[in-house]
């Protein structure tokens, strides 16, 4: 399989032309985004969950549960499978609200807002 070149690997002599694309590099690129979209805000997350103090079972299991979904997200993406697709999706949110609160709820008690 060929892969398309990037817009400034082109050339200047094919300027003007439309750029030649591939749906399975496209495919991962979007994979790709997504991850960079979701894994930071689970981070930071997890920085301020730890930070606070926070259960570390609960954390360590998030942690552990977050990451096998995006997992099953990015592999099922890569497939064009959808229904594990949203299942990953949905089970990484899970983790995410779930600390989301917790760190929510810590702050509050303790007078952090």
């Amino acid at each position: 399989m060929q892969v398309p070149p990037s817009p400034e690997d082109y050339g200047e002599k094919n300027k003007g032309k439309p750029i030649p694309t591939c749906e399975d590099v496209d495919r991962v690129r979007r994979a790709h985004q997504n991850d960079l979209e979701n894994i930071p805000i689970f981070l930071l997350i997890a920085l301020l969950y730890t930070l606070l103090n926070l259960s570390p079972v609960r954390g360590i299991w998030c942690l552990r549960i977050f990451t096998a979904a995006r997992f099953l997200h990015t592999i099922a993406y890569l497939n064009s499978v959808s229904k594990p697709r949203g299942a990953g999706f949905v089970v990484g949110t899970m983790c995410l609200i779930i600390m989301g609160v917790s760190v929510l709820h810590a702050a509050f008690s303790a007078g952090v807002f």
